[in-house]
């Protein structure tokens, strides 16, 4: 009889062990998932992260791209048609040579409706403000008004500034085109 007492001691014994070795693991799986699911966090904190970076950079550069492709027009061509004023014209351009500003056309660019102008340019979503200064600092005027038109960037999420070296009445002049995304 004190056979079986022992097999059932020893019996009991390994239970006793197997019982502390599902606790190790079950404690083991804690810490190995709370470890999992804090890198898993960290990744996708991150990787979301550059995303909207990435989406940033990709909205700056689409917009000065679109600056930059507006000012050329702007300062290279004379519109259409070349003559053109408020009630005739198609394409806005500033010219009467590459990079010589006609005076008129400014005047006529400043006197234009906002809303039009943004249409005729092709900015679609975007704002923009476009002013002509000379090297003392001083804003070019266009036929007694401000060599200006546009809108001051208000409460923009991206502005995209490109200058341009012209020739404004005969004296070198400095054009600064600003193209700003509207915050949403």
């Amino acid at each position: 009889m004190g056979e079986p007492k022992a097999g059932r001691h020893q019996d009991a014994a390994s239970c006793r062990g197997q019982a502390r070795r599902g606790q190790i693991w079950s404690f083991d799986f804690a810490v190995s998932l709370t470890i999992f699911l804090t890198v898993l966090v960290l990744v996708l904190f991150f990787w979301i992260y550059a995303n909207v970076q990435s989406f940033d950079e990709l909205a700056q550069d689409e917009l000065q791209d679109h600056a930059i492709a507006v000012s050329d027009i702007l300062v290279r061509s004379a519109g259409v048609p070349s003559g053109w004023t408020n009630a005739s014209v198609e394409v806005i351009g500033l010219a009467s040579q590459d990079k010589v500003l006609d005076p008129r056309k400014v005047r006529e660019l400043a006197l234009m409706d906002y809303n039009q102008t943004r249409r005729l340019l092709g900015i679609g979503r975007y704002d923009f403000q476009l002013e002509i200064w000379y090297p003392n600092g001083t804003l070019a005027l266009a036929q007694g008004l401000n060599a200006s038109a546009g809108l001051a960037p208000q409460n923009a999420s991206i502005v995209s500034p490109v200058d341009r070296f012209v020739i404004y009445e005969g004296q070198v002049a400095r054009m600064r085109f600003l193209l700003w995304a509207p915050a949403d």
